[in-house]
């Protein structure tokens, strides 16, 4: 079932691929640091247009394409790609409802990190929340599956609007093994040009 699922994705994302012909670039983030979703330099273009979104994400180890369908307050979508030689893909969804927005992403991979083959095993499962109060500052939370392994993911950032287009970022997330007192703090940095 996973396996039909999989091509099934990449089916509607080689659809969506040829109806993005009128997506327009909208931004470009840089981040550098370890969080939740960043490892090392991370760098990602963000494209859309009124009915869909696209967002492209890569670093040495990993990079993937996400595709949206713009419903309401809700972004329904999928993405696929990889991440130390394994392929993956699976369904993403956002809802913003300001100033709180939450998230659910799921992936598959095929085979391991570093090993990949064809068979097909849960490779990651993220939900989370946020809440942005006031200005610049964001407070979340994420519960994420990683490789079986379970994680508490509280955080916070600020971000500080340089100019019309340019924007910086500061945040720091703890992740915290599933039934365990202790964490790691991860802090992230990051830039954003908006168009």
């Amino acid at each position: 079932m996973k396996k039909m699922f999989i091509v099934f994705l990449m089916i509607v994302l080689c659809r969506v691929l040829i109806s993005a012909e009128n997506l327009k670039f909208s931004s470009l983030a840089l981040t550098s640091g370890k969080g939740a979703f960043v490892s090392g330099f991370d760098a990602s273009v963000f494209l859309d247009n009124t009915k869909i979104a696209m967002e492209v994400t890569g670093n040495n180890d990993r990079a993937y394409v996400a595709f949206f369908r713009k419903i309401s307050k809700f972004k329904v979508g999928m993405y696929t790609g990889i991440f130390k030689n394994m392929i993956h893909a699976g369904p993403y969804v956002t809802l913003n409802l300001k100033p709180v927005s939450f998230f659910y992403w799921q992936g598959w991979g095929f085979g391991r990190p570093e090993m990949p083959n064809w068979k097909l095993k849960s490779f990651f499962q993220n939900v989370g929340v946020s809440i942005n109060p006031f200005g610049g500052l964001r407070i979340g939370y994420i519960y994420c599956k990683f490789l079986g392994d379970k994680f508490h993911i509280p955080g916070v950032s600020y971000s500080i609007q340089i100019n019309e287009h340019i924007s910086v970022l500061a945040g720091c997330d703890y992740k915290i093994a599933y039934g365990q007192n202790t964490g790691d703090p991860l802090y992230r940095v990051g830039v954003t040009y908006r168009k």
